[in-house]
């Protein structure tokens, strides 16, 4: 008789499962734990450096709000001056406009004046009419100068023996002519004009702040093909890049150990062999017992 020996079944791997943060080897999960702990290390420097130009900024904002508080008041000054002097200079331009007014009358009538004094001149003295128009818009009159620049062109004797009055020489007329003495033009300030708009610093800017990388890859229980699953022992502590895992089988799955077939072969045969004897005298028995039972 021969016997057919079966293994034991296991129902779980060896160290070196997937993780399923990443579906990958435990290798892989040392991988990410020390890329995540790279990005951590950076992030603290960052974080640093930032809190730093953080303190730099709240002083500047303060300083900045300092500075944007005396623009405003200084123009706020200069604001309600200029609308104090803009309400008095609106009166003397009322002032002035009556002025002006009045200025041009006294003009009018002492060119109406001038003007019937040259013709009287122009017609005495042989000089041609209409008169020049650039007499004509000084006020039919002179300035001293060139009633000076006539004078000297004036001439009172014209040939020999003749003692000319001037009357047929028409320069000798133009320095008659009315010399303008107008009274001056009234004048008034320059309108105030409002103050500059303020102009502000620029505002003081801060870097965003450094975003944390996150939670750290941890590697969860995982699932094997046959149903099985393991757990870590223990978490990696700082300063470690890979977990010491250990796998845990499930108490539900372990088979029952089982003897060695070598070292426990004699022990079997024999109980095979006594099996065997019990079952061939119970089918003697029941032979021999089947012809005594009729025979009675």
């Amino acid at each position: 008789m021969s016997y057919t020996y079966f293994p034991p079944r296991t129902n779980f791997f060896p160290p070196g499962m997937p993780y399923l943060a990443g579906m990958g080897s435990l290798g892989d999960y040392a991988a990410d734990l020390a890329a995540y702990k790279l990005k951590l290390l950076k992030y603290q420097r960052a974080m640093v450096d930032w809190n730093a130009l953080k303190k730099k900024y709240d002083a500047a904002v303060i300083a900045y709000a300092n500075t944007v508080s005396s623009i405003d008041a200084s123009y706020a000054s200069e604001q309600s001056a200029y609308q104090q002097d803009k309400a008095a200079w609106d009166k003397e331009y009322v002032t002035y406009l009556f002025a002006v007014k009045s200025w041009r009358n006294a003009c009018d009538q002492i060119k109406a004046s001038n003007a019937q004094r040259a013709l009287t001149i122009a017609q005495g003295y042989g000089i041609a009419v209409p008169l020049p128009s650039w007499f004509v818009k000084q006020g039919y009159c002179l300035s001293q100068a060139q009633i000076d620049s006539y004078a000297k062109q004036c001439v009172t004797v014209k040939g020999l023996g003749y003692a000319g009055l001037g009357s047929n020489d028409p320069d000798c007329g133009w320095k008659r002519m009315p010399l303008c003495a107008f009274p001056a033009k009234p004048a008034i300030r320059a309108e105030p004009a409002p103050p500059t708009a303020p102009k502000y610093p620029a505002k003081p800017t801060l870097a965003a702040q450094p975003v944390a990388p996150g939670a750290a890859p941890t590697p969860p229980a995982a699932t094997t093909p046959d149903g099985g699953g393991y757990t870590t022992t223990k978490t990696p502590g700082p300063g470690k890049l890979s977990p010491s895992l250990v796998p845990v089988p499930d108490p539900a799955t372990v088979p029952e150990p089982i003897a060695d077939p070598n070292a426990n072969g004699g022990m079997m045969r024999n109980g095979l062999i006594l099996v065997a004897l019990g079952v061939g005298g119970y089918l003697v028995y029941r032979t021999l017992r089947k012809p005594k039972a009729q025979a009675a």
